[in-house]
């Protein structure tokens, strides 16, 4: 019997079914999301901290915080400091899976995932990027995951699987 591969399903920013700007990046909002699901948060470097933030360093979070998340976190760097920090903190790179990105088709994390956006070359090594925001429909394509602002929405994925 084939083995089953569980789609890893991210919560863009802690979101779960639709964008809430109040609550994104947020260490609390993210731990909610983190009980089901993997999250992608927004890291930013500045006065030798480390913030959670979109546009802005909006709120300071702590190493230890990053670690205890880690597993399951992916980690947007907004700005080159972040990902030198993150060398530094994790320079083997067995605990932080962290990546810089602007308008690019795909890049490549610290931990060798690729991150894809909807395109025909969709493989079982990609993590599809926002399927929302290209009006894309993913269609049960062999990827690796899913970034999205509704990851409840892919849910049934992984509990129609069967072993």
């Amino acid at each position: 019997m084939d083995e089953v591969v569980q789609l890893i399903l991210i919560a863009h920013r802690g979101n779960l079914n639709g964008r809430n700007p109040e609550r994104e990046n947020t260490p609390k909002y993210i731990e909610e999301a983190l009980v089901n699901f993997d999250a992608e948060i927004d890291l930013r470097f500045r006065n030798n901290s480390i913030w959670l933030g979109h546009d802005e360093a909006d709120i300071e979070i702590t190493a230890d915080w990053l670690f205890k998340n880690g597993s399951k976190l992916w980690i947007h760097c907004k700005d080159i400091e972040s990902i030198l920090y993150l060398r530094q903190l994790d320079p083997d790179g067995q605990n932080l899976n962290y990546f810089g990105h602007d308008n690019d088709d795909f890049v490549l994390t610290s931990k060798n995932n690729l991150f894809c956006i909807p395109s025909k070359k969709l493989n079982e090594e990609c993590v599809l990027v926002m399927p929302e925001y290209f009006n894309f429909e993913y269609k049960n394509e062999k990827v690796l995951g899913i970034l999205t602002d509704f990851p409840e929405k892919y849910s049934y994925i992984n509990e129609n699987s069967v072993e």
